[in-house]
């Protein structure tokens, strides 16, 4: 009987989200996979991608500067059915590569390309949501606030799940 109930506390846990078992981590390997991943995606794509490397602001066609423009709290995540940012839900969002801060969405890596038009963009912002990866575009124009939500693109999320998945003692 204890046995029973034992398994079935730890059968909660691994669906619960496995926090106290494998903890996603970012480190400079990783950045560097996904660095590497984004130039040949941007190839693939006919897009240059500029990465934050923490040096200087990263700004947008659109004027938005990352990772300030998180400060301003005007983040809203949207889906398809919303028809602009004011309809979204506002979210805690935050520059944290060392995955110590207690955002809801803690953004690990930022790259962004801008187009040749007037205020277009692609900004995407790799994230860990509730211990798992998520990549949030912002496409956002010209709005009380930022738009961003999941992007569709498959690669994207797979590559990113890729790297962050990768247990840290086989980057060494």
């Amino acid at each position: 009987m204890q046995k029973k109930n034992n398994r079935q506390s730890s059968d909660k846990n691994t669906k619960s989200g496995t926090e106290d078992t494998s903890k996603l981590s970012w480190n400079d390997s990783k950045e560097e996979k996904l660095s590497d991943f984004m130039s040949d995606f941007g190839d693939k794509m006919d897009q240059d991608y500029d990465e934050y490397t923490g040096d200087e602001q990263l700004k947008t066609r659109a004027g938005e500067e990352y990772p300030d423009i998180f400060k301003d709290g005007k983040m809203k995540l949207v889906d398809d059915s919303d028809k602009d940012a004011d309809e979204g839900e506002s979210i805690d969002i935050g520059w944290d590569p060392e995955l110590k801060k207690k955002y809801d969405y803690q953004v690990v890596s930022i790259f962004n390309y801008n187009g040749d038009d007037a205020e277009q963009h692609i900004t995407y912002l790799f994230c860990v949501h509730d211990n798992q990866p998520i990549v949030l575009v912002d496409q956002t124009t010209n709005e009380n606030y930022i738009a961003v939500k999941e992007t569709a693109n498959k690669d994207v999320k797979t590559g990113f799940a890729d790297i962050i998945n990768v247990d840290d003692t086989d980057d060494d």
